[in-house]
């Protein structure tokens, strides 16, 4: 389409005392096609002092039900009682079905649970138009029978006035009258179409055509007092615009058959082909998935069996080596010969035997490794609050073996809380501690020392380490599923790193890391903070330490 019409952005109230929250919501209009500008308050007072002042600023209140005060079910029914021309929802982080009955009962638009985990992010910028829509068509009803007593010209400005162009249709006569803006809309000059039902019916995509048309002659036949339709119509220069158009009966005939409907039009084409775009994205990513997963499985079925052979071979051959050099000490042989014969045992076949052994043990690390990259991508999420301090004391406690026997020294300073899955959370740092535990250099005593702050809207944790570093040449591909090299040392997992770097990707995390071969590693850990009186405990004692030994 060569001329692209752009709307003006969506004009957002949202009251919410959760700055996570609310960066949460912004980056959630950010990321998609649908233009917002969001204005946020942290209490109900006031918002409803700035809605009243400026009540015609805003299309839409969106509030969080938990607020210091009014809640926000009780700032709604103050914005309804006061009569403010504004769309309402609700959100919240554990509603209930008597919450959500008492909120539409009273008049909110719509109501919304905070679970990342049903796509709530993703769902905002589709549902918030939706529900401003909804209060237009609301607004079109009631005044449509106000405009009724003020004549058709009142009527049809009060309609232009809430959509992107209005119409008005006759049954009996077949006259539709379309409001100007509805030309402008879909570029075409204002006075250059008939005012016909069948020119309508003409502008239908061909594909849309017959269903549509059916569609709204059985709302006409069943007598429907409102009803709505999606269609696509042609623009001049013969693109396709998909239009959703909201309409309501105003007059009858004796019989009570529909005589005159009037609606509204809105043009929906930017969120059409988001909504395709997204379905797109979807499909790739579930086949994706599942091109992994016969992936893993086909790679599990090839190797498995031979890797297990190999292994046998392997302790049989060493088996058989081990029975030769008890032979050597008790059989009577040459001197030269026997040394040469045990020089052999110990540097060639002994030696070649070693190294297929620990390369099957490397095989099947990666193939382990390759199923928990998979089953991080697919585990179901749970997001919530998160003691940090609790969780590395469960991990350390888990790890208490591997780290008696390194012999380093682990310091876990306090830590603030997160907002993030539990047990994905003690995953990353189970990985990470073992692969500090794996680095440290033998030649000094080890220390790893887990540190974390807030930083802005995140939690950021450091998990550092005395070892040996990462070697320069390794850090670009550090995180690639398939390192060109090998990971930190050779006792840790080939994918673990991957594993961790996938896991925060579905957890809005982050992964970094600073290291100096020779010095020790750095690795960075950023999640979502929780707003907890934990967490604003832990800021006030990096601020204000105490005093005192």
């Amino acid at each position: 389409m060569d001329k692209q019409t752009y709307h003006a952005p969506l004009r957002i109230m949202l009251v919410d005392d959760s700055p996570h929250d609310h960066a949460a919501f912004q980056r959630a209009f950010d990321k998609s096609d649908v233009p917002a500008h969001i204005t946020h308050e942290t209490n109900a007072a006031a918002a409803l002092q700035r809605l009243v002042q400026e009540s015609q600023s805003f299309d839409l209140l969106v509030t969080d039900y938990r607020l210091g005060g009014m809640n926000g079910l009780e700032l709604c029914r103050e914005v309804l009682r006061l009569d403010i021309p504004i769309a309402l929802v609700i959100l919240t982080g554990s509603g209930t079905e008597d919450l959500a009955v008492d909120a539409l009962k009273i008049g909110v638009d719509d109501y919304l649970i905070k679970d990342p985990e049903q796509g709530y992010f993703t769902l905002l910028p589709v549902v918030l138009p939706e529900a401003v829509r909804r209060r237009n068509d609301r607004m079109i009803h009631k005044f449509a029978e106000e405009a009724l007593a003020a004549g058709e010209e009142r009527l049809h400005a009060i309609l232009d006035a809430v959509s992107d162009g209005a119409w008005d249709w006759n049954t009996q006569t077949g006259r539709l009258y379309v409001s100007p803006r509805f030309f402008e809309t879909l570029d075409y000059e204002p006075d250059g179409m008939a005012g016909s039902y069948w020119t309508w019916v003409d502008l239908l995509h061909p594909d849309d055509r017959d269903d549509v048309v059916a569609r709204v002659n059985r709302h006409v036949d069943n007598g429907d007092d409102t009803f709505s339709e999606e269609f696509r119509i042609q623009s001049p220069d013969g693109q396709w615009r998909w239009v959703l158009t909201n309409a309501k009966v105003i007059e009858r005939t004796s019989a009570g058959r529909p005589q005159r409907i009037v609606g509204i039009i809105l043009d929906i084409t930017e969120k059409k082909l988001a909504e395709h775009s997204r379905a797109r994205l979807v499909r790739k990513l579930e086949n994706k998935n599942k091109e992994i997963e016969r992936f893993s499985q086909l790679i599990r079925r090839q190797f498995g069996p031979p890797l297990l052979s190999i292994e046998s071979f392997a302790g049989e051959m060493a088996g058989l080596i081990d029975e030769v050099q008890e032979l050597l000490e008790v059989v009577a042989i040459d001197p030269i010969e026997k040394n040469r014969l045990q020089t052999l045992l110990k540097t060639g076949a002994g030696s070649d035997v070693s190294h297929i052994e620990a390369s099957v043990r490397e095989m099947h690390r990666l193939l382990d490794g390759l199923g928990e990259l998979i089953a991080a991508e697919q585990r179901p999420l749970r997001i919530e609050p998160v003691d940090m301090d609790a969780l590395l004391g469960e991990v350390c406690s888990a790890m208490q073996y591997a780290v008696d026997r390194s012999g380093a020294a682990i310091r876990i300073h306090s830590l603030p809380p997160c907002r993030t899955d539990y047990d994905q959370a003690k995953q990353i740092f189970a990985h990470l501690l073992a692969n500090a535990i794996a680095a440290l250099d033998p030649d000094r005593p080890g220390q790893i020392v887990v540190t974390g702050a807030v930083e802005n809207e995140d939690a950021v944790y450091c998990v550092e380490d005395n070892g040996i570093g990462i070697d320069t040449e390794r850090q670009p591909n550090l995180f690639d599923v398939l390192p060109r090299a090998p990971e930190i040392a050779p006792q840790a997992r080939g994918l673990g790193l991957a594993i961790i770097s996938r896991i925060l990707d579905r957890l809005d995390g982050r992964l970094s890391f600073e290291s100096e071969p020779g010095r020790g590693t750095r690795f960075y850990v950023s999640l979502p903070a929780a707003e907890t009186a934990a967490a604003q405990a832990h800021h006030e004692r990096q601020q204000y330490p105490e005093s005192g030994a």
